[in-house]
């Protein structure tokens, strides 16, 4: 059984991806976050040394904004939206600047595609992408909201 379902945009539906099921990213020792974080979609949070993020059933996203997903990318994109999504909630619940919130999210992206075998050209791609375009990207969609 998959973790996800494809709705698509000829629906009606505006985000592309449903869960079916938690899932939860196990990010290992690399990041840490000062709180954990929890709400109806999510919650992330430090066991131990290492840094866990669960997703929960019903979240819908849309995979990778403005360019194509590939096997290796849809769940990976998960981590990314989900903190990019609620970034600012973040940023304050820990004492970060926006920007150290976007960046981690971008990191946890990369981390997620290389766990999901995305291969390397493509992760790191993406990665570049979302370094580059994430934060100004996320800052003219919060305008026009």
């Amino acid at each position: 059984m998959t973790e996800y379902i494809k709705l698509g945009r000829d629906l009606g539906i505006d985000w592309n991806y449903v869960l079916v099921k938690d899932i939860t990213f196990d990010f290992g020792t690399g990041y840490s976050i000062p709180a954990e974080y929890k709400n109806q979609w999510f919650w992330i949070r430090m066991e131990g040394d290492s840094l866990f993020l669960t997703v929960y059933k019903n979240y819908a996203w849309d995979g990778c904004s403005l360019v194509p997903d590939f096997k290796g990318t849809i769940i990976a994109s998960l981590p990314h939206d989900v903190i990019y999504r609620f970034s600012e909630k973040l940023s304050k619940a820990w004492g970060w600047k926006l920007s150290k919130t976007l960046k981690t999210a971008d990191k946890l992206f990369l981390i997620a595609m290389n766990q999901n075998d995305t291969k390397d050209v493509v992760a790191k791609t993406y990665y570049i992408g979302v370094r580059i375009f994430g934060y100004p990207f996320h800052i003219i969609v919060r305008i026009f909201r």
